[in-house]
């Protein structure tokens, strides 16, 4: 799982990717989200004076949380769900926005 984690730019590292856009002191586009961190991008931001960045870092996930989560997911999509009958297209409406919900957790 992803996680957006705010980092020292010193503690940055070449391969990280970028979770939010790095802007200078007058909120200047410096770098935009989605690039990739290497040894002269990094030494650019320090020359600018860039304290920090925001980047994506790959986290385990414990499987009991995950199925914690999902359990939570379901029980509020069919709270939500619960009047709109089961219909073919309620029940794909649903699916839908389970798999959403799931993918972007």
């Amino acid at each position: 799982m992803k996680q957006k984690r705010e980092l020292p730019l010193a503690e940055a590292l070449p391969g990280l990717c970028l979770a939010e856009n790095v802007s200078d002191g007058q909120g200047r586009l410096l770098v935009p989200a989605g690039a990739e961190l290497n040894e002269s991008l990094l030494a650019a931001l320090a020359r600018r004076s860039i304290e920090s960045v925001i980047v994506e870092c790959e986290v385990e996930e414990d499987p009991a949380e995950r199925e914690a989560r999902h359990a939570r997911i379901v029980a509020e999509v069919d709270a939500r769900f619960h009047l709109a009958g089961d219909g073919a297209e309620t029940l794909l409406l649903r699916q839908i926005v389970l798999d959403f919900l799931k993918d972007a957790t």
